[in-house]
């Protein structure tokens, strides 16, 4: 509801997988993260496991970003979809685009603690690289 006409979950799962077993290093955005919608601890535990089982060389987060304008239209969406949570957010990003640390870093360790004990990592079994640089050509002088 927050993303309209975006590929589903297992769209882009299906496209994580392809691409690392292609050999790409490819992983998974949780972004924006939007408390009180998406931070639930056992959801983003299904996403960082969802990840690592396609495949995912990494995964990072980040917590909604509301610049004005952005803002205003962002709050009225989430006062007809979710209501209660419409005073909430207006609060939150009173006088500010980002939310205060105070709110990010529980929920930022969260991702990063699930990561380590799901094991997230460069697991391709083939890895594609850039060919080296060619050589600098020498005029004769």
């Amino acid at each position: 509801m927050t993303e309209p006409h975006t590929p589903p979950p297992q769209q882009r799962l299906r496209a994580l997988e392809r691409l690392v077993n292609a050999g790409i290093k490819a992983g998974v955005a949780i972004a924006p993260l939007l408390p009180g919608l998406s931070d639930d601890p056992a959801k983003l535990a299904d996403v960082v496991r969802a990840a690592r089982d396609h495949g995912a060389t990494f995964v990072w987060a980040s917590l909604l970003y509301l610049k004005p304008g952005t803002r205003e239209h962002f709050l009225d969406v989430l006062g007809r979809s979710w209501p209660p949570l419409a005073e909430r957010y207006a609060k939150l990003y009173e006088h500010r685009a980002y939310l205060a640390r105070a709110e990010t870093d529980p929920i930022l360790e969260q991702v990063r603690d699930l990561k380590r004990r799901m094991g997230i990592a460069d697991r391709r079994l083939i890895r594609l690289s850039p060919p080296p640089e060619p050589a600098q050509g020498r005029l004769p002088i």
